[in-house]
């Protein structure tokens, strides 16, 4: 099953990929395929399965955990094999759960288990572990009570600040606390990033841009090139930002890092100045474009995320037509729904008339998407076949996220899908 997904198993191992099935009964096999793998595990010895930020989970994700659970769960009844399987799973409390979480919970299947605010005595045995010491200051444990509202990460980002600002410091053996340290501490988490960040050379927040604008961990084939610089000098400044605990680092695929949190890297995509994240996203598009030149079905999803934030529609047009068919043939529902979506944002209205005639239809997307760009790729969809094919390929996949969701009894996606293809499509 995964030698379809990743086709370079079938050249490297041998892998020959299973038969095809249709779509429905593709996933499913999947499904199953990974669900017998677990249990498989967990019959052998205990198996934890850990997974961070669920908030962030898309609904083929819940999907693949319901399904999992539900046959763990049937696994775990069997008299004759014992099967001891364990997964916890983290998110932040503020993010509306997924439907399938309500159900598992109402079937006994998931427990929730909410992390209360530290207490004061928390944080005294927090800031003692981080320091290593127990001589803290009470006035400034008290403080960071107050402004913390009991969030550890909070915790440790304020220290992590006031250390890097001089305002707490190891000298002959022991953490000294200036008079000052408990004035200065930050508000927000935001003035928190704001002074690390002071504290930093250009080329280490060059790096951060790098690696902000990929929400995932990014390997050197794609940081050197975009941070500007030679390796010989960009790795010593990543590992000063791996010791400042800015970024975390992964040795064991090669040379991989990522933010130390992912909301440290939401605060800090957000302040990113407009033009220069277009400029990064623009410059990571064209970049894994090259790297990927031969695998863009793959690849296709990320390269035309990046383009089309780096406003280069036109580039973007030429990728997306495959990139949606991959998506659909990999059940990718929400993705391709977003996608989708993307795509119609782009190419605007002129997709909908089902004028032939390529003038038009360039002037209505020219003046939908704006500019030089926009003509250009409005007169692809208005006059040739290419464009034609694409607008099938839309009113296709519309169709078939109308049905996907329709089958699975999510109606209002169904019904907003229906609406999608009424309205663009004239269905």
């Amino acid at each position: 099953e995964l030698a379809k997904l990743w086709p370079e198993l079938t050249s490297a191992h041998g892998i020959k990929p299973s038969a095809k099935l249709p779509p429905e009964q593709e996933k499913l096999r999947l499904y199953y395929s990974l669900s017998q793998f677990f249990i498989e595990l967990a019959a052998s010895s205990p198996l934890i399965l850990v997974i961070e930020d669920l908030h962030l989970a898309s609904e083929e994700d819940w999907e693949l955990l319901e399904y999992l659970a539900r046959n763990v769960y049937l696994a775990c009844l069997e008299p004759d094999r014992r099967v001891r399987f364990f997964c916890c799973g983290s998110l932040r409390d503020d993010v509306a759960l997924s439907p399938v979480a309500t159900r598992l919970r109402r079937e006994g299947m998931l427990q929730d288990l909410k992390l209360l605010p530290l207490r004061f005595h928390d944080i005294r045995d927090l800031v003692s572990s981080m320091l290593g010491t127990t001589t803290v200051p009470p006035t400034l444990l008290e403080s960071l009570f107050e402004e913390s509202k009991g969030n550890p990460f909070f915790v440790e980002e304020m220290m992590k600040a006031m250390i890097d600002d001089g305002h707490i410091f190891y000298e002959r053996g022991r953490w000294h606390f200036s008079e000052s340290s408990v004035k200065v501490l930050p508000g927000t988490l935001e003035e928190i990033l704001s002074r690390r960040m002071a504290a930093l050379g250009e080329d280490s927040r060059r790096l951060l841009q790098v690696l902000a604008v990929f929400n995932r961990p990014v390997g050197h084939d794609l940081l050197v090139p975009l941070a500007g610089g030679p390796p010989e000098k960009i790795y010593p400044l990543l590992e000063e930002l791996e010791q400042r605990q800015l970024i975390k680092a992964e040795r064991r695929r090669g040379y991989e890092c990522a933010f130390s949190h992912s909301q440290m890297r939401e605060i800090f995509y957000q302040g990113m100045d407009p033009a220069a994240k277009r400029q990064l996203h623009l410059a990571a598009g064209s970049l894994l474009g090259k790297l990927h030149a031969g695998q863009l079905e793959k690849h296709g999803e990320e390269v035309v995320f990046h383009l089309l934030q780096g406003e280069a529609r036109e580039e973007a047009a030429k990728l997306l037509p495959g990139t949606l068919a991959r998506l659909k043939d990999l059940f990718a529902h929400a993705r391709l729904r977003g996608l989708a979506e993307s795509a119609l944002a782009l190419y605007g209205t002129g997709i909908t008339t089902g004028t032939t005639d390529g003038g038009a239809a360039g002037g209505t997307v020219g003046g939908t998407v704006g500019g030089t760009v926009g003509g250009m790729v409005g007169g692809m969809v208005g006059g040739n076949s290419a464009g034609t094919a694409f607008r099938t390929l839309l009113r296709e996949i519309w169709g078939h996220l109308a049905e996907v969701y329709r089958v699975t009894g999510e109606m209002e996606k169904a019904v907003a899908a229906l609406q999608t293809l009424l309205k663009e499509f004239g269905l």
